[in-house]
């Protein structure tokens, strides 16, 4: 989290990694603590991980998490127009890369494990958007 200019330190929306600046709250709240590492002395380095954002939009739950639609990622998709339900997922080599859900987001825990983790979903991929429910009786 260290600038350009000496003793300076950035986080949050004022910090660029890897050319990437990004708003949310918890990647803002870990480059703060690489920071006070780094001003204390510690081997401090910032490692970003995943970040996912849950809003309601006129009442709709929507969620994301990771990278929505990336470069040469394939997507599985599910929509379900009766219960307003839509869920995609971006996969790179098999491996699941970003998710979006709208509707019913009560699974958004299970898709975050599986987009930090780079889950290989490959070989479940016609199951994986029905959730965690339906994998752990498959």
């Amino acid at each position: 989290m260290r600038t350009s200019a000496a003793g300076i330190f950035a986080i949050g929306e004022c910090a660029e990694h890897d050319g990437v600046v990004c708003g949310l709250v918890a990647p803002a709240l870990a480059m703060a603590e690489v920071a006070a590492e780094a001003i204390l002395g510690g081997p401090a380095r910032y490692a970003p991980k995943p970040t996912a954002a849950a809003l309601k939009v006129a009442g709709i739950g929507v969620w994301s998490a990771g990278a929505i639609a990336p470069p040469q990622a394939e997507t599985i998709l599910l929509r379900d127009d009766g219960s307003g339900t839509y869920r995609r997922l971006w996969l790179r080599h098999g491996r699941a890369v970003g998710a979006v859900l709208v509707g019913d987001t009560a699974d958004a825990p299970f898709f975050l494990d599986l987009v930090a983790a780079e889950c290989d979903v490959a070989h479940r991929r016609h199951t994986v958007l029905f959730g965690s429910a339906f994998q752990e009786a498959a």
